[in-house]
């Protein structure tokens, strides 16, 4: 895995562009404690990425005995990034990583803030940040997987994934293979992500399945009753009520159904294809 790729990957994304640019071109404390306060108001992308950054480089420094400061480093790091010409040319978005960090670093020293980067995203509570990542990951490996992980699963050409905690899923979609396209997959891993996020957090569910078939991916979980296609009538623009609404209004094909029977709530995402 090339993460100075990856990470280039999803710096491209168009909200975190913006972010970057801001930050790089707005200079002065005032504008931007103006700009942190706007951020930090809702849990969005760019305030995840901006999270997902501030806590590898405060962890790097904090291994190295010396003092972050955040609006400095952070500062920093935006206009780095900014001057890549090519954000993802893999050896100058490392190069934009150890100028932000100004020390005398060694390549033991850049594995280090790369291994924290990849725990920080895999946090439970950035979720947005871990499925641009498996989206940046899924551009850049191979075609051919190894599904041998799945030979407990599968049956008839199908695959039903046991969850047991949210620790356990930003790992699930690793290896499934999918006729998607590479933007419908990233959205339909939120989507599932964050239902099954707030069947745990939320509705107090103790398991929850991944049933995929075919054309569908049907989530089942125990825990309180809940629809949540009702999310898409919620004004915020945070989690789940942002996945569905973006989902819905990007591929109003595909047919969502929510139910509650046997104590258990079933969410199915019908594809009407042969995709996965």
């Amino acid at each position: 895995m090339d993460i100075w790729m990856i990470i280039g990957s999803m710096m491209l994304n168009e909200v975190i562009h913006d972010l970057i640019i801001n930050f790089a071109t707005n200079f002065g404390e005032k504008n931007i404690n103006k700009m942190l306060s706007k951020i930090k108001q809702k849990d969005t992308l760019e305030l995840q990425f901006y999270k997902v950054m501030k806590e590898t480089f405060e962890e790097f420094y904090s291994r190295h005995n010396l003092e972050f400061d955040e609006k400095i480093v952070m500062t920093e790091f935006f206009k780095n990034v900014y001057e890549i010409i090519d954000i993802k040319d893999n050896i100058k978005t490392k190069q934009a990583i150890c100028n932000t960090l100004g020390l005398e670093i060694d390549d033991k020293d850049v594995e280090v803030w790369k291994q924290i980067f990849i725990k920080t995203c895999s946090n439970p509570k950035y979720p947005w940040i871990n499925n641009a990542l498996l989206l940046a990951q899924n551009i850049t490996t191979e075609q051919k997987k190894n599904m041998k992980w799945m030979e407990t699963y599968m049956k008839d050409n199908c695959c039903k994934i046991q969850c047991n905690s949210i620790e356990n899923l930003p790992p699930i979609f690793n290896n499934i293979n999918v006729n998607l396209s590479t933007e419908c997959w990233f959205y339909t891993q939120g989507l599932v992500w964050e239902i099954i996020f707030n069947a745990f957090k939320h509705g107090n569910a103790k398991k929850c399945l991944l049933h995929i078939d075919e054309k569908s991916i049907t989530i089942v979980d125990d825990g309180i009753k809940f629809n949540p296609l009702t999310l898409k009538e919620q004004g915020t623009q945070r989690g789940g009520s942002m996945a569905i609404k973006q989902f819905m209004h990007r591929y109003c094909e595909v047919s969502l159904k929510s139910e509650y029977y046997d104590d258990c709530n079933y969410f199915k995402m019908d594809f009407g294809l042969n995709v996965f």
